[in-house]
């Protein structure tokens, strides 16, 4: 019962974190989650549950959705996923972890560089969505934080 509410609290954090910055919920919610479960069912947990607090901050901003980068992302996260379930099915406890700490570090790493590149004079092209969706495709299903690279996307090309 203790944890029923140690959950509950944490993805009402979760979903107020995404409801104001627009990701970083599951980044917020698996390593809590992951100090009273293993790491692969955190990430499931925070996979499943992390998808119901994706679509109720979506559907206030259907209005605003940049489509073209959407359809883009979208399209080139699915040929990510088998890469990410396949790590998650062989990665032990260990890998899992840090799989999940490096991408929270490379995500302040580029957030930290990001904000001092001057983007009207190096605009990123469209295409560079391609490499991010990927990325996000293989850390949503190995990890359950596929945000930091659309995040990272947003921040270079000045859609944030």
């Amino acid at each position: 019962m203790l944890q029923f509410f140690y959950f509950n609290i944490l993805w009402l954090l979760a979903g107020f974190v995404t409801g104001i910055t627009s990701f970083g919920g599951n980044l917020l919610a698996i390593p809590l989650i992951a100090l009273v479960l293993p790491p692969r069912e955190a990430i499931l947990y925070g996979c499943i549950s992390g998808a119901a607090v994706f679509l109720g901050v979506t559907l206030p901003y259907l209005k605003q959705i940049i489509w073209r980068e959407t359809v883009i992302l979208s399209l080139v996260t699915f040929p990510g996923i088998p890469f990410g379930i396949w790590f998650l099915a062989n990665a032990g406890p260990g890998a899992l972890l840090l799989a999940a700490g490096a991408s929270l570090a490379i995500f302040l790493i580029w957030q930290f560089i990001g904000m001092r590149l001057d983007r009207r004079q190096n605009p990123v092209p469209i295409w560079a969505a391609i490499p991010f969706g990927f990325i996000s495709g293989i850390m949503m299903s190995a990890v359950g934080m596929g945000g930091a690279a659309p995040g990272a996307l947003c921040i270079f090309t000045a859609l944030a």
